[in-house]
């Protein structure tokens, strides 16, 4: 038996998300070692839809609660009773589990049964074809028999014989590592005595109504026989496909594995399923603890959402508390996760846990997620940070899973073509080591979430620890405290104009710390009360590398998305998209305050829901350096068709480092403009140190260059006669230097 320390050390959490059309009719059956001390996992579906129809130590099955039966009303046919005779494989056996008893049709009316121990079964149903599926096991024994009988013509009272022995086809998977060992539960890390853990999810799909049929294992003992999760089924046709995947955890050296197999559309034969070992390739990912954590409390994390065709169906989050995470050697992750013609999906999150609670649900580790990442290849493709995962219950704290909900289902977006990249690309990569943009929204029900999201698309739980929460309405205060301590179950008023600002200080670039300062006005008399948000910020530099850190601001590129966002009136599960939002950028000398604004083009074609919304892009070609190695803050502004803002200050958000001369420092003898401010004509007279051709360059100060020409002139006089009234940069550009003045045409 397990020490019981486990159970304070170790945790992790399992997820299911039946929210949408495809997911809402399922039957969901899952099956656990017992040795739940470094275990525990807690479902997050809705538990009031469902009903548990069997409760044992190792398995659990869940049923609606109100299954779809309106086809019933609208066909108005006489109800038939359908008898199911089932039959053993062999007369010494019982049948120990029936988890699933269901008649279903193509229209997606569903009619469970139940079982009571002893035959016959009766479901009564419309007259109708459906198909028949159910799910036993035998005398105690783990491994399903699944036997479907497909299109049985329902028009009077009918006997069914489920007949075991039909269960002929054998299909099993096994995993193994990169060096052809096979992956299995339970085997114990020598260094800290945890075993490994495997999460192993199949789903089987009735494709004509897409329903799912559901199977979750969770299993850290060791096998006495053959894996719990291969199974036995009869023939079945290509209307059934069975999607798999494996996620191995805990295993030597904190390595973490995550894999799916080939689909299987339809069986009639015995199937065997294993991976290639030569397929694996391994990432290694890099974090930096917030400021919060201490060095010897920060522990491997990762989370994963797995996908049907875009939609989330289940997930899996762990932390190790027993290991210390290794700065040096980052998460150590195998990927066989890529995206092809499968419609089942494994996104993974490498991750840190850098910060640790005790509350009321018991311990809580509060991550730093990176961004998604699949398998490329022989390569690595980082998404766009669109994932909702978080801990249970810090779905409570975060704006976390319903933001990115749609009327299909919680619907995974991971790869916006413009924010996504490559590991190769950006082998410098450290998570977490970035101010981070706060993503907010506000619900009808007068409740405000949000999210930290870095410049690589990793979420930072952690941070709102360390944030600060102040509500003003209509000028006065009515709220002052901590995020997670006070506001999250604050609720707001419901009259007003409010001003809600947050400040986190949970940031540590090394030789600075990083604040984030957004402030949120909305009025809550319009119709339209929800103010929008930034969603993404990334800088790169002219080969595509994601960074913060450039030579020249002629290199370096601002990425935008932002929207304005509101949720459905129809239901609360997901946000909808609103036009008219606007965009404001700026920029200044980091604690300056000195804002000069920064253009932003909008690239309408970028447009990309959910999670995005609208996509801008600049150039940093025309920020001034006064110093080597300057560091900038970003302001950033956003407001919506109807005057609701969201602004805030990321502080620091980039640095620059070849200077051009500073304005105040141009006012020297060697380089001179007068008269300043002039009318038409400038005098110039340029440094000796120019030498040959140069360029002479006037931009506005957004950086828009209004005039460029080459000479060699020394001294001469520029006829401004056609630029308009206002501020400018007068700037000569000679042998990879800069030069630059203010000027001001009256």
């Amino acid at each position: 038996m397990k020490n019981f320390i486990f159970l304070k050390l170790l945790m992790a959490f399992t997820f299911l998300f039946p929210f949408s059309n495809l997911l809402a009719q399922q039957v969901i059956v899952e099956h656990s070692s017992g040795f739940s001390d470094n275990i525990i996992y807690k479902d997050v579906f809705d538990q009031e839809s469902y009903t548990k129809s069997e409760d044992g130590k190792t398995r659990r099955t869940y049923v609606p609660t109100q299954p779809s039966t309106h086809g019933a009303m609208e066909k108005n046919n006489e109800l038939q009773t359908v008898t199911l005779n089932i039959n053993v494989i062999d007369p010494n056996d019982d049948i120990d589990v029936v988890s699933t008893i269901l008649v279903l049709d193509e229209d997606g009316n569903t009619y469970p049964g139940t079982w009571e121990g002893s035959n016959p079964i009766t479901i009564d149903v419309p007259e109708g074809t459906y198909d028949i599926y159910t799910d036993f096991s035998v005398s105690g024994g783990f491994t399903n028999y699944i036997i479907i009988k497909e299109l049985v013509d329902i028009s009077t009272a009918t006997t069914v014989d489920i007949d075991l022995t039909e269960a002929t086809n054998y299909v099993s998977v096994s995993a193994y590592n990169e060096n052809g060992a096979l992956l299995e539960p339970g085997i114990i890390d020598p260094n800290t005595g945890i075993p490994s853990t495997i999460f192993f999810e199949r789903d089987i799909y009735f494709l004509p109504s897409n329903y799912r049929f559901g199977y979750l294992y969770h299993w850290d003992a060791a096998f006495e026989e053959e894996p719990v999760w291969n199974f036995y089924i009869n023939n079945v046709s290509d209307r059934y496909s069975v999607m798999q995947s494996l996620i191995g955890f805990f295993y030597e050296e904190n390595s973490n594995y995550f894999s799916k197999f080939d689909l299987l559309e339809g069986i009639n034969q015995s199937v065997t399923l294993e991976n290639n070992p030569d397929d694996w390739v391994l990432h290694r990912e890099k974090f930096q603890p917030s400021l919060l954590s201490s060095p010897e409390e920060v522990y491997p994390a990762f989370s994963a959402t797995i996908t049907h065709e875009g939609i989330a169906i289940s997930g899996v989050a762990a932390y190790n508390a027993l290991t210390p995470f290794d700065a040096e050697e980052g998460i150590k992750t195998y990927l066989n996760n890529p995206f092809d013609d499968n419609p089942l999906d494994i996104l993974v999150s490498p991750g840190i846990a850098d910060y640790i609670i005790e509350s009321p649900f018991g311990q809580e580790g509060f991550f730093i997620k990176g961004n998604l990442i699949v398998k490329d290849g022989n390569d690595i493709a980082y998404g766009s940070g669109s994932h909702f995962i978080s801990a249970p219950p810090s779905n409570s704290y975060f704006l976390g899973s319903s933001y990115y909900n749609t009327e299909d289902g919680r619907r995974i977006l991971p790869f916006h073509p413009r924010f996504s990249f490559s590991a190769p690309a950006n082998p410098e990569i450290v998570q977490g080591k970035n101010v981070p943009i706060c993503v907010t929204g506000v619900t009808a029900a007068g409740t405000t979430r949000a999210n930290y999201v870095g410049r690589y698309g990793e979420f930072r739980d952690s941070d709102f620890f360390a944030t600060d929460v102040e509500l003003l309405q209509d000028g006065t205060s009515i709220f002052s405290g901590n995020y997670i301590d006070d506001f999250t179950n604050y609720e707001l008023p419901q009259t007003g104009i409010l001003d809600l600002n947050f400040k986190n200080v949970n940031v540590n670039l090394g030789e600075l710390s990083g604040t984030n300062t957004t402030r949120l006005l909305f009025d809550l008399s319009q119709d339209d009360f929800t103010p929008p948000t930034v969603q993404y910020l990334q800088f790169r530099n002219t080969d595509g590398k994601v960074t913060d850190h450039f030579a020249t601001g002629e290199e370096g590129f601002v990425r935008l998305a932002a929207g304005d966002f509101h949720y459905n009136p129809d239901s609360e599960l997901f946000y909808e998209y609103n036009e008219g939002n606007e965009v404001e950028f700026f920029y200044s000398l980091h604690n300056q305050e000195e804002w000069e604004s920064l253009e932003l083009t909008e690239y309408p074609e970028h447009f990309f829901m959910p999670a995005f919304g609208d996509y801008y892009e600049a150039s940093l070609e025309g920020v001034v350096i006064p110093v080597e190695n300057s560091w900038f803050d970003v302001k950033i502004i956003c407001t919506d068709a109807a005057g609701n803002k969201q602004e805030q200050v990321v502080s620091p958000a980039f640095k620059i480092e070849q200077a051009t001369m500073g304005i105040d420092e141009m006012n020297t003898a060697d380089f001179s403009v007068y008269p300043n401010p002039f009318s038409n004509e400038l005098n110039i007279k340029l440094p000796a140190s120019v030498k040959g051709d140069y360029i002479l360059k006037i931009s506005d100060l957004n950086g828009k260059t209004i005039h460029s020409q080459k000479q060699n002139d020394k001294s001469f006089i520029w006829n401004g006669t056609s630029l308009p009234k206002g501020i400018y940069i007068l700037s000569i550009e000679s042998n990879g230097k800069t030069v630059a003045k203010k000027i001001v045409k009256k």
